[in-house]
């Protein structure tokens, strides 16, 4: 176990209604949640304009770049600095792995809708698609004891 998630333990306890309060929440300690919290979210933004500055100069490296598994990656590592357990991040790769194979479809058939429907319309029926086959991915998987949504 990390340092990391021993002080969280140490540090949240239960009040008489059961809800987490923070025993030692002092100025320093909310400085530094709040510049951690920024830091994510800046970082976080800065990866997604690149992206978008790469697919602007070249489609095929845009994509490339589009299709790797940044966003996952950024989160596990904000959850591994924020001292979640393995096993937290080990279900939250889980569930990320459950819920891209029904998303896959609408990258498939985007290029046919836009092309016939104009871009609101193929998101919109992208959309659409992705959730139904996620409703359709639960509903097969609740079969084999795996409940997703």
């Amino acid at each position: 176990m990390r340092k990391t998630n021993l002080y969280y333990r140490k540090r949240f306890t239960k009040n008489d209604n059961n809800m987490s309060v923070d025993k030692t929440f002092n100025k320093s300690s909310k400085r530094f949640f709040m510049l951690f919290y920024i830091t994510k979210v800046l970082f976080t933004s800065v990866i997604i304009v690149l992206i978008t500055e790469i697919a602007k100069r070249s489609d095929k490296f845009g994509g490339l770049v589009a299709a790797l598994p940044l966003t996952t990656i950024l989160i596990i590592f904000w959850m591994y600095f924020e001292g979640f357990s393995n096993e937290k991040i080990s279900k939250h790769m889980l569930y990320t792995a459950f819920f891209v194979i029904p998303t896959l479809p609408m990258f498939l058939i985007f290029p046919l809708l836009i092309a016939k429907f104009n871009f609101i319309g193929a998101v919109v029926i992208g959309m659409a698609l992705t959730i139904t086959l996620l409703i359709t991915t639960d509903r097969l998987m609740r079969y084999f004891g795996i409940v997703l949504l």
